[in-house]
């Protein structure tokens, strides 16, 4: 097995680079993707009522205003984090051989599996900074397709200290 082969991007900059260029992207549209069949299976749940009213107490802390927070708007950032926390699983499971076994034990595919989570990582920070950007600063450009405003307490507190 060569990992060069597998992951011939590991092998340099530029490659990392045009890794990053595709799998950002295609992150966000999966993502995007993952958290509209989310939002219409929670919209749903008998729970969803009971959880609508901590999800608001939520977010206002992170400071959304309470007039941005409709039942669609609640839905959205909660859905939205459990997409989130499943991307950040399913990388930790791609990382699992070399924090299990180490680095050097892991060997060539355990230590590719584990740059390739870093970069999956990377490639869901990077649509999710633009997402808040958008959201934050450019919000009528975007409201098409993002229907909630970031406020710049929220983007401040996750998108530059988080």
């Amino acid at each position: 097995f060569e990992p060069r082969r597998m992951f011939p991007f590991l092998a340099s900059a530029w490659g990392i680079f045009y890794f990053l260029l595709i799998a950002a992207p295609l992150t966000g549209l999966l993502s995007e993707v993952a958290n509209r069949r989310l939002l219409a299976y929670v919209r749903c749940q008998p729970w969803w009522p009971r959880a609508a009213p901590l999800q608001k107490q939520l977010c206002m802390n992170f400071g959304y205003p309470e007039s941005y927070l409709d039942n669609n708007a609640l839905l959205d950032t909660y859905c939205y984090v459990v997409v989130l926390c499943g991307h950040h699983f399913a990388c930790g499971i791609l990382a699992l051989p070399m924090l299990c076994y180490g680095w050097g034990a892991a060997g060539p595919l355990g230590q590719s599996l584990f740059l390739t989570a870093g970069l999956l990582d990377l490639a869901l920070d990077i649509y999710d900074e633009s997402k808040m950007i958008g959201r934050t600063f450019f919000f009528d450009r975007v409201r098409s397709f993002w229907s909630v405003p970031c406020p710049v307490e929220f983007f401040f507190v996750v998108g530059i200290l988080h």
